[in-house]
Formats: C-alpha cells, sequence, structure tokens
C-alpha cells in the first residue's frame, strides 16, 4: 500500500511538473507554434493562440481583452511556477543519490501538491475568463476545433 502511494505521489508530482510547465509556456507571449525539429515537436502556446484567434475571427475588442486577461493571470501563475523549480530544484540538491528519505520525499510532495493545486485551479479560472470572451458562435467554433484535436491525440 505505501508503494502504491509513494509511485502515485511521483506520478501526480511529475503530471504536475508537466502541467505548470504547459501553463507557463502557455501563458508566455513568445511566438508559439508545433515546431518540427530533430524529431522532437516544440510547443509554442502563443502562435497557437494566435491561429486560434484567427479561426474564431476574434475582434479586436476581445484581442485587447484577451491580452488584458493573460498578462493579469501571468501574475498569478509565475510566482507558483517559479516555487516549484525552486523547491524541485532545492529537493534535488539536497538528495543524495542511492539514499531514499520517505520523510523528505514525502515533505517535498505534499508541498509541490500544494502548488500544483493551486495552478490548476488558476489554469481552469483562466480558461473560464477566456471562454467568457467569447460569442455563442465561437464558442461553438472552439468546440468544434477541440473535438477535432482530440480525435488527432486520441485515435482510440
Amino acid at each position: 500500500m505505501k508503494k502504491f502511494f509513494v509511485l502515485s505521489v511521483i506520478m501526480l508530482i511529475s503530471i504536475g511538473s508537466l502541467s505548470s510547465a504547459a501553463i507557463t509556456t502557455a501563458v508566455r507571449s513568445d511566438s508559439c507554434h508545433w515546431q518540427r525539429g530533430q524529431n522532437r515537436f516544440h510547443r509554442r502556446p502563443a502562435l497557437s493562440l494566435l491561429k486560434l484567434g484567427r479561426k474564431l475571427d476574434l475582434t479586436d475588442e476581445q484581442r485587447s481583452e484577451i491580452r488584458r486577461i493573460l498578462e493579469q493571470e501571468r501574475e498569478t501563475l509565475r510566482p507558483l511556477n517559479q516555487k516549484l523549480k525552486e523547491r524541485r530544484r532545492t529537493f534535488h540538491e539536497s538528495s543524495i543519490p542511492g539514499i531514499f528519505d520517505e520523510a523528505k520525499a514525502r515533505a517535498f510532495a505534499d508541498e509541490q501538491s500544494k502548488i500544483l493545486s493551486e495552478l490548476i485551479v488558476a489554469r481552469e479560472r483562466l480558461k473560464a475568463k477566456l471562454y467568457n470572451i467569447l460569442t455563442s458562435e465561437q464558442q461553438q467554433k472552439l468546440e468544434q476545433i477541440r473535438r477535432e484535436r482530440r480525435g488527432l491525440y486520441h485515435k482510440n
């Protein structure tokens, strides 16, 4: 039972780390698109947002509102991502290879899970705010795009 719990916590941390990285990059204003290079895909979310904005025919007012919301939420997300990164670095630096300290690992997992839960809440808040800017026609179009994307990645 303890092994299952520890594995679950480790998986949660791993997934959380990946999602926090995704959230960080999703909020950045760098150019962004899927770029194939060296047999790997690199996601550039800002370009994806721009492409999505074109597909949804966003008005200038909607675009400026989205920019404002992204800037506002970036200020919420950045410190959380920084905390995750710093704690992960501290944990790995203080770990001794080959020696497992369960109490230390649990404390780290607990800290990370609290931060991750805040990131998830912030991301969902952001998604809701952005969704509510769209007209009902744009929301329907977005749902259609999401269904199509799910079909690309989940072919079962």
